[in-house]
């Protein structure tokens, strides 16, 4: 399977270097793509945050399971160290063999549970570092036997809590002809946090308008019992992980949140041209609030210290435009009613930045640019986050918890995004 594991800073200096099977030389490596093949096999990077994680395999090997592997191997050192950059793995450097030495067995993936991890491998803390210095043996937790590979033993917590995130990122692209849309893929996550006692065994009912595409759970749920009824009723892992990712392509069951309306006008020969940009959001009353958490989990937000989302408190939040007119533009003069702009002279690139977008409001960027050559229309891409707001309508129910006694806090919390939100024009 995997021969060797390494992991490169950005001037692509070996940080860690584990070998399985026979040791592959440095010189082999090469970081710029995400799968290289070679005659003498195959290399699959993972670029994160500066770093380069790259496994290497000299066998005919499914790359999806080595790309997964690499994924598992990030979020956890993430779980660890609550960050994965240079100066991280620098500082914790044995504990990253020590994982590596758990995480794959002669090449193979074997413990990729973050919990169960955690029993053998303790996270780095100032009293670990004491007995590192020390040179004395690191101590480990002794917990209770579980039942369950995915959740530790003897959980207790004094306040027992679990909180479900539902994350949207929207890909969508409209044509120049009236805004024809060519092109949408809403990829969604629902991740939990569980701070739940004991083995608690939990009941969630998932809401959806639209058939999903594609669908993957955790391998804790019962799928069984989610085909037939769309209850997700699994024990859940301690802490925070992905109960279940989604795929959805089909456009009638999703709300696009914004529209763009654009006109430039362009004469070379006089060296000038004109801009003209508005920014639409679109939240439909009547469809919108269908779409809000049930007001079984609205109610209890409150409780465990959040707030039921309304129409009237939506915003879009972090939201830009970014428009590239290329390097046939070499000045622009352009002024906005909301937010600031700026021009790249050097790429002839503008980014407006207008920031929160209240109901009602529709920022407006128009201007004149500074034309050497011919050029196209640029496609403009948007980017926004909303919160409070499924594009697709997925929500959850109900949430309920069998098996233990005590009394819990639940919440519910939407967000959608933007990845690859483009008109072109």
């Amino acid at each position: 399977m995997i021969n060797s594991i390494h992991i490169l800073n950005s001037a692509s200096e070996v940080l860690i270097e584990k070998h399985y099977r026979g040791k592959i030389p440095r010189t082999d490596l090469a970081t710029p793509l995400p799968l290289l093949s070679t005659t003498k096999g195959a290399q699959i990077n993972l670029h994160i945050n500066g770093l380069t994680l790259v496994a290497t395999t000299l066998k005919d090997t499914n790359p999806l399971v080595i790309s997964q592997f690499l994924t598992s191997l990030a979020e956890i050192l993430v779980d660890y160290f609550g960050e994965i950059n240079e100066h991280a793995i620098k500082d914790n450097f044995v504990t990253v063999y020590e994982l590596l030495d758990e995480m794959l067995d002669n090449g193979f993936p074997a413990t990729l549970e973050s919990n169960m991890l955690k029993e053998l491998i303790s996270p780095p803390s100032m009293l670990n570092r004491v007995f590192e210095q020390l040179g004395a043996e690191t101590p480990v937790p002794v917990n209770a036997p579980s039942l369950f590979t995915w959740r530790r033993g003897n959980v207790s917590y004094a306040q027992n809590e679990i909180f479900v995130d539902v994350v949207e990122t929207i890909d969508a692209t409209f044509e120049a002809s009236h805004r024809r849309l060519s092109h949408l893929l809403v990829t969604g996550v629902v991740q939990i946090n569980s701070r739940l006692s004991g083995t608690p065994d939990v009941s969630m009912t998932i809401r959806s308008q639209t058939p999903f595409d594609d669908v993957c759970f955790h391998h804790s749920v019962r799928r069984e019992r989610y085909l037939q009824s769309n209850v997700l009723t699994f024990v859940p892992p301690d802490g925070v992980f992905k109960v279940m990712a989604y795929t959805i392509r089909d456009v009638r069951g999703v709300t696009l949140p914004v529209e763009v309306g654009s006109r430039f006008d362009f004469d070379p020969s006089a060296g000038s041209g004109s801009v003209s940009v508005s920014l639409m959001p679109r939240f439909p009353i009547a469809s919108r609030s269908s779409r809000q958490p049930s007001l079984m989990l609205a109610q209890v937000m409150s409780a465990a210290g959040g707030k039921p989302t309304s129409d009237s408190d939506t915003i879009m939040a972090d939201v830009s435009v970014k428009i590239p007119f290329g390097e046939g533009v070499t000045g622009a003069s352009l002024s906005a009613n909301y937010g600031t702009v700026q021009f790249d002279s050097s790429t002839g690139t503008c980014k407006w930045n207008i920031g929160s977008v209240t109901r009602g409001k529709t920022p407006s960027l128009v201007g004149n640019i500074s034309v050497i050559s011919e050029i196209r229309n640029p496609q403009v891409v948007v980017s926004f986050r909303i919160p409070g707001f499924s594009a697709s309508g997925v929500g959850v129910d109900s949430l309920e918890i069998a098996g233990e006694r005590y009394k819990y806090y639940k919440g519910l919390k939407c967000v959608t995004k933007s990845g690859c939100y483009e008109f072109r024009t």
